[in-house]
């Protein structure tokens, strides 16, 4: 188990803005440093706080994304948060330093100073006050938010859904980032039952066409109300765009 304390920003902004002054220890092996850190420049942290269990991911050594799927849901199950507490940055940059050792495995640093704090800066720590985009790009953020957004307990496997959104992560970033889907999971489901049924027939969907389709649900969003619509609905809508899209590509 660790303690999550309640910091305020500042306390928050002092690591993520100190990157480039601690990447020896982001480096070495000294998963401890952080309290230390903060102590040392006198910062008073509240007693206390959330305590959370540090859960073993496992990173395949010959292709570190194989087990994304797996570990996706082992850190949803185990972690045991409230949405409200996914979602707030200074939650992942704390918790993520009791999990060094499978970011680490996970998203390798090179040794290249820039390289290591682009690194370290987008998969290990998190913005203050993170977009959803930002929450499904991190490390740990990313898994708990692909199995949140996807999972579904009305079908036989509650994961299937999250499996194929795992095939290819930019495929939840790309629907976080679209103002719409926020407002109903059920566009989320229902786009990736279409992208199941796809890969079924042979003919999988593309990154483009995912990107395609939320630029369209966000332009007709101001007109028609998409977070009002049932799943059939929502399905007739992503019928028609892709038998358009075809059409438009067979002429071109």
């Amino acid at each position: 188990m660790t303690t999550i304390p309640d910091i305020d920003r500042e306390a928050h902004d002092l690591i993520l803005n100190n990157v480039r002054i601690n990447l020896r220890k982001y480096r070495g092996f000294d998963y401890n440093w952080l309290f230390d850190f903060w102590r040392e420049r006198n910062f008073n942290l509240p007693v206390g706080g959330a305590d959370v269990k540090v859960i073993d991911l496992e990173v395949d050594s010959e292709k570190s994304s194989r087990n994304d799927f797996e570990n996706a849901i082992t850190l949803y199950q185990k972690l045991n948060i409230s949405p409200a507490m996914a979602s707030s940055g200074a939650f992942w940059m704390i918790y993520s330093h009791s999990m060094l050792d499978y970011l680490r495995n996970r998203w390798p640093l090179t040794g290249d100073d820039d390289d290591d704090i682009k690194t370290i800066t987008n998969k290990y720590l998190c913005e203050w006050s993170p977009s959803k985009r930002t929450l499904s790009r991190g490390g740990l953020s990313g898994l708990w938010w692909g199995v949140h957004m996807t999972v579904d307990h009305s079908r036989e496997d509650p994961y299937e859904l999250t499996r194929e959104a795992m095939l290819d992560r930019d495929v939840i970033s790309n629907i976080l980032d679209r103002p719409s889907t926020l407002m109903n999971l059920e566009i989320t489901k229902v786009m990736l039952e279409f992208s199941l049924k796809r890969r079924g027939d042979g003919c999988p969907l593309k990154r483009d066409d995912f990107r395609a389709l939320m630029i369209y649900l966000n332009a007709i969003g101001g007109s028609v109300r998409i977070d009002a619509m049932n799943r059939q609905e929502l399905k007739e809508i992503i019928d028609k765009f892709f038998e358009w899209r075809r059409d438009s590509e067979t002429a071109d």
